[in-house]
C-alpha cells in the first residue's frame, strides 16, 4: 500500500498542476494555514479535503509538493481501507495485490483521493455493521456517515441512503432483527455516532 501512494507520486509529483481542481484544492489548502474558514472566509467545497491537506502541509510548507505529499497519505489510506475490504472477500495475496494495483489506478488524479476514500470507509462501516449488528457498530457508522460530510455533504447524504439501505436488507433477511435492533436500542448510538463525527463541523459553524 505505502509502495503503492509513493509510486504514484513519484510518477505524478513533478506533473503540472491541473489548476481548475487541483490548483483550488491548492488555494484552499493555503487559506486555511493563513487562518481562513472555508466556505465562510473564501470559496470552496466543504472543508475537510482542505483541513487534511494543511495539517500536512502544516511541517512540510505550503507548496504544491507538500499538496501533493497531503494527498498520497489520503491515498495510502484509502489502499489500506481498501485491502480491509477485500480480505473480507478473499484470502489470496495475489488477487488481494492485484485488487490494490487496479484500485491505485483508479484514484488517480491524486487530488479526487477524498471521495474514494470515504466512499470506501462508508463501504467498510457498512460490511461491519452486516458482520455485527451491535450498538457500538451503529455508533461507528452513525460517526462515519456524519464524518463523510465534512468532505462533502452529498457524500453524507449518499450514507444516510445507505444505512436505511443496509438496515432494511438486514431485517430483510430476518424478520426479527429489525425488532431486535429497536429493543437494544441501536437507534440511540446511531445518532450519537451523527453528532460526534458532525461535531466539527458544528464548531466551524459556531
Amino acid at each position: 500500500m505505502v509502495v503503492l501512494a509513493a509510486a504514484s507520486f513519484v510518477l505524478f509529483g513533478n506533473l503540472e498542476p491541473n489548476f481548475s481542481d487541483e490548483g483550488h484544492l491548492w488555494y484552499g489548502a493555503q487559506r486555511v494555514l493563513a487562518g481562513d474558514i472555508p466556505i465562510v472566509d473564501f470559496r470552496s467545497y466543504d472543508p475537510g479535503r482542505y483541513y487534511w491537506a494543511a495539517l500536512w502541509m502544516l511541517p512540510t510548507g505550503d507548496g504544491l509538493y507538500s499538496l501533493r505529499l497531503a494527498n498520497t497519505l489520503a491515498m495510502a489510506l484509502a489502499l489500506l481501507l481498501f485491502a480491509a475490504l477485500a480480505r473480507r472477500v478473499t484470502k489470496n495475496r495475489w488477487l488481494i495485490m492485484a485488487g490494490l494495483f487496479f484500485a491505485s489506478l483508479w484514484m488517480v488524479p491524486l487530488y479526487k483521493i477524498y471521495e474514494h476514500l470515504i466512499s470506501l470507509l462508508l463501504v467498510l462501516s457498512y460490511a461491519r455493521l452486516v458482520e455485527r449488528p451491535a450498538r457500538s457498530t451503529f455508533f461507528f457508522v452513525g460517526l462515519c456517515t456524519s464524518f463523510a460530510a465534512i468532505f462533502g455533504k452529498n457524500l453524507g447524504v449518499y450514507g444516510l441512503t445507505s444505512i436505511l439501505i443496509v438496515v432494511a436488507v438486514l431485517a430483510a433477511s430476518d424478520r426479527l432483527a429489525l425488532d431486535r435492533m429497536l429493543k437494544k436500542r441501536h437507534l440511540a448510538p446511531w445518532l450519537s455516532g451523527l453528532v460526534c463525527g458532525a461535531s466539527p463541523l458544528l464548531l466551524l459553524a459556531l
